[in-house]
Order: structure tokens, then C-alpha cells, then sequence
């Protein structure tokens, strides 16, 4: 049970910080903002949709004036219609932190009553 609770609130600490935003622009204006490194950099995590609608999603390991690289996609610059970054959420990262430590709170509780009941059984 406790090893659960952990579990839980480790994956709410994890999950909760960032989500994909979008930026809102037209699609000329974000292929410069592409192209000048100003909205995707290396190392973030993108949602880019292309002229054709799909959607690709990806950890970006490179940006060059024409292509986001990622492992195994390349998107051309040219092609994309739609960007979404990865950005700290304030309120989702509230929200984790707020149910990891509602957790640990009732694991302590837990803990507590358990040995209080121990000593009455004793």
C-alpha cells in the first residue's frame, strides 16, 4: 500500500509540472520564430502540425533553418502550421506537488495510527 502512494506521488510530481502549449501565431511568422530559435530549441518537447495535418510529436534534437530534427522525424520548417512547447504549468505543478504531499501526510497518518494501535493490542 505505501509502496503504491509512492508510486502515485512520484508519477503526479512528474506529470503534472509541464504541458504542451501552443503558440499563437500564423504559420509565417512561427516558421521564422522556428528558423531564429525562438520557439523550439533543442532538448524541448514539441507538437508541430504540418501543412497535410498531421501531427507529430517528438523531443527536438535539432534546429536548422530548414527542418526540426528529432530521433527518426524531420519536419520541414516550410511545412509547419501549428507549434506547441512544452512549458512549466504553474497550476498543474501546484496541483502535483499539493497530492504528492496529501499523500505523504497519510502515509505518516497511517504510520501513526498503526502504531498506536500496536500498542494498545501490546
Amino acid at each position: 500500500m505505501r509502496t503504491t502512494a509512492a508510486v502515485a506521488a512520484i508519477a503526479l510530481l512528474l506529470g503534472g509540472c509541464t504541458s504542451l502549449k501552443p503558440v499563437e501565431s500564423p504559420p509565417e511568422e512561427l516558421r521564422e520564430q522556428v528558423r531564429n530559435g525562438q520557439i523550439v530549441r533543442p532538448g524541448e518537447r514539441v507538437s508541430l502540425t504540418t501543412d497535410d495535418g498531421a501531427t507529430h510529436v517528438f523531443d527536438v534534437l535539432e534546429v536548422t533553418d530548414s527542418a526540426v530534427r528529432g530521433d527518426a522525424v524531420s519536419i520541414p520548417v516550410d511545412s509547419i502550421v501549428s507549434v506547441r512547447t512544452q512549458r512549466a504549468d504553474p497550476a498543474r505543478t501546484a496541483l502535483a506537488a499539493g497530492g504528492a504531499l496529501a499523500i505523504v501526510y497519510i502515509l505518516v497518518a497511517q504510520d501513526a495510527v498503526d502504531e498506536i494501535i500496536d500498542d494498545i493490542v501490546d
